[in-house]
């Protein structure tokens, strides 16, 4: 075992990851699949989670089913359309 600690597979990235990585990902907060991925090997980490996280973090965490995956798409399609919007009219302003 490395010194970051135990590993797992990770659905949402296809490789190994350590625990530490799902605790802080990206975004500088537990990823919110960290219980379904980590509960079998580690049936302790949902109580642990709880000491270390608000109640309201928690529960926004993994408590809180995710949108379904349309919605997401369908904002992620949006926000993609502003920016590239914005691209254009900052290219029109500058030619």
């Amino acid at each position: 075992m490395s010194p970051s600690g135990p590993h797992i597979r990770c659905p949402k990235l296809g490789h190994q990851v350590a625990l530490s990585y799902c605790y802080r990902t990206g975004e500088d907060r537990p990823c919110g699949r960290l219980l379904l991925c980590w509960e079998e090997t580690m049936p302790r980490i949902r109580s642990v989670l709880r000491k270390l996280l608000s109640e309201e973090e928690f529960r926004r965490l993994f408590e809180t089913p995710p949108p379904p995956k349309i919605v997401t798409l369908v904002e992620l399609a949006q926000k993609t359309e502003k920016t590239l919007q914005k691209a254009e009219e900052e290219s029109f302003r500058t030619s």
